[in-house]
């Protein structure tokens, strides 16, 4: 049996959770395939305090034959290529969470996608700025789940850089997915995302495109205006402190 970690080590937690189990078809492919998604959190706590990250993976399987077990055992393989995919993810995440952000910065050109990856993520989490422009390539993903991710760590790090990309990418959208990209816009924030909720208030086609502006260019200006006030709050503390 394994002793007890060391003093001091890094305590990590897994949390998986399968999130879809369904039948596709595939551009390119001869007939349906089973498809398998799951979800990794991953959360590590050490004196330095807790860090989290999410990881997601999927797996495809072409079942035999066209039998309930037929389809059955097509799940089961691909749910072990997306729990294996998750296990070099997890690894890859690990380490990257020991590496300096010049390190890392350094793995966004690595030939291994789950080392680029990893790289990008903790980047993200640190809001370093040599995140952006990857973040911004990941908005030009086929798949819709990295984009969405790319979308949430553009906006925890505020990056007005991704606002024009942001914007191209509302182009021939569905209402529902654009109404997600101008909550986004609003929570980044800026003058050109102010320009462009303004516009799409005044006369988007979509009334639920319209409402989601109206709020997020609502929310913004509340968010501007307590800005001064927070700062002058913060140097009020400071000189107190002295």
């Amino acid at each position: 049996m394994a002793g007890p970690p060391p003093e001091g080590a890094p305590l990590v937690r897994l949390l998986l959770e399968l999130s879809g189990v369904r039948e596709v078809f595939r551009a390119g492919r001869d007939g349906p395939e089973v498809e398998v998604v799951a979800d990794l959190t991953l959360r590590r706590r050490s004196e330095a305090g807790t860090e989290r990250s999410e990881l997601w993976a999927s797996g495809f399987a072409r079942p035999a034959g066209e039998t309930f077990e037929d389809r059955q055992e097509a799940a089961r393989r691909a749910l072990d290529q997306t729990l294996e995919d998750l296990v070099h993810g997890a690894r890859a995440q690990l380490d990257a969470l020991d590496r300096s952000d010049g390190a890392l910065v350094k793995e966004l050109a690595s030939s291994d996608a789950r080392v680029r990856d990893a790289a990008l993520d903790v980047l993200a989490t640190r809001k370093n700025p040599r995140a952006v422009a990857p973040l911004i390539e990941r908005l030009q993903s086929d798949d819709a789940l990295l984009v969405r991710r790319g979308m949430g760590a553009l906006v925890e790090m505020r990056a007005t850089q991704a606002v024009p990309a942001l914007i191209d990418l509302t182009r021939g959208k569905d209402p529902g997915f654009q109404r997600e990209l101008v909550f986004a816009l609003g929570a980044i924030g800026g003058d050109e995302a102010r320009a462009y909720l303004y516009t799409v208030a005044q006369g988007h086609d979509s009334p639920g495109v319209r409402e989601a502006a109206e709020r997020a260019l609502e929310e913004l200006t509340h968010r501007e205006a307590l800005a001064p006030q927070e700062g002058a709050s913060v140097e009020a503390k400071r000189g107190q402190s002295r």
